[in-house]
């Protein structure tokens, strides 16, 4: 029978049977159905051949999808030329938001696909991604995932966010030795493992987990990672991440920031709302003289009187500190404040902001890593 792009089906009945189980519309037997299969995925298309038998794949369950051929159609964006270099195909699938549970075998027909987003369904497994051996970016965020990157390693892949499901644990990633950048906030994770494999991981989001302790990732060419929202005591071990520039670390446990000396390519700096962190533990950040940003909101160290003038005094490079920049008068009046011939000299009843022009107050967020320097400006 001829299929028209766009067509509804009405649902056939239902006798009942296994929800994973193809349901047959036209009555072709067996060996009709097997010659479509076959036909559809050495072609590569996205239609049937007039006379040929279509079928649907479904479940029983009333809301649950299952991406068949015409969904996956419905979704593919980007055509331009394969990563094999043998011809035009479309790259890019987003599936959003389509109340996905599974994902049938008609992936298989789509292996040239680079870029896969499948956030905001309701999928526990992404284990028929095997047969995708040129992606390099997935998007499996808001999902009901149990587990990481279940599928056969691919060296492509080089970007994936797993943020918002239920990941319990890690696994060893190793085989995914290409992965640059990897999310997994928002889930259950209560150790960091696997990763010592991955030699070219740069950004790392372990943001509203369990975690109590970061470890395990020594010898990582980490240029970020973010780990707010946890309840963390310690980040000794991250200091020795020779490469990190920025790190985020706010909303957890923090009391001290010790060997933070070490970190001497470090840029971008968020402890906020780390509650016992006092304005002594920055000490240890005396020598890091490119650190251009640091976040110390909600923290012991910012309810002391004049403590961005003190914490001007210990850091006088800084460019800015929480939402504000640092301005030329306000790190004049950080020299004087320790200047016992000035007459400003520890005059604790002094207000930080009377420096500070209201025009110069500039919203900002550490994760705009964009607007950090490239190179200190006020070292020295």
């Amino acid at each position: 029978m001829e299929v028209e792009a766009g067509s509804e089906f009405p649902p056939p009945a239902l006798e009942e049977q296994n929800p994973e189980q193809q349901v047959e519309v036209d009555g072709a037997d067996s060996a009709d159905r097997q010659s479509c299969d076959s036909a559809s995925t050495e072609a590569g298309v996205n239609t049937f051949s007039r006379g040929m038998s279509l079928t649907l794949s479904g479940t029983m369950n009333s809301g649950m999808e299952v991406a068949d051929t015409d969904m996956i159609s419905s979704g593919l964006q980007d055509l331009g030329r394969s990563a094999d270099g043998t011809g035009l195909v479309y790259r890019e699938l987003v599936l959003a938001d389509r109340g996905i549970a599974k994902l049938g075998s008609a992936i298989q027909a789509f292996k040239m696909l680079q870029r896969v987003d499948l956030c905001h369904n309701c999928l526990q497994t992404l284990q028929p991604l095997s047969c995708l051996p040129h992606m390099s970016h997935l998007d499996a965020s808001h999902n009901a995932l149990h587990t990481i990157l279940d599928f056969a390693p691919r060296c492509a892949l080089k970007e994936a966010n797993l943020s918002h499901n239920e990941i319990g644990s890690m696994r060893d990633l190793s085989a995914f030795r290409f992965l640059q950048h990897l999310d997994l906030s928002d889930n259950q994770i209560t150790e960091i493992s696997g990763l010592q494999g991955c030699g070219l991981l740069v950004s790392l989001n372990l943001d509203n987990n369990k975690l109590v302790k970061v470890e395990n990732l020594e010898g990582l060419p980490l240029k970020e990672l973010s780990i707010c929202g946890n309840e963390v005591t310690s980040v000794s071990s991250v200091w020795s991440i020779q490469s990190l520039d920025v790190l985020r670390a706010s909303h957890n446990k923090l009391s001290e920031l010790q060997g933070a000396s070490g970190a001497q390519s470090l840029r971008a700096l968020d402890v906020a709302f780390n509650q016992a962190i006092s304005l002594d533990s920055f000490e240890e950040l005396r020598s890091n003289v490119r650190l251009a940003v640091l976040c110390l909101e909600g923290t012991a160290a910012s309810s002391s009187s004049c403590w961005r003038l003190k914490m001007l005094h210990k850091l006088p490079w800084l460019e800015r500190i929480d939402s504000t920049d640092v301005t030329p008068e306000e790190a004049v009046s950080s020299h004087n404040f320790f200047d016992d011939s000035h007459p400003q000299y520890m005059d604790e009843k002094r207000d930080d902001a009377q420096d500070l022009p209201v025009n110069l107050f500039n919203p900002f967020h550490i994760d705009q890593v964009s607007a950090i320097p490239a190179s200190p400006s006020k070292a020295g």
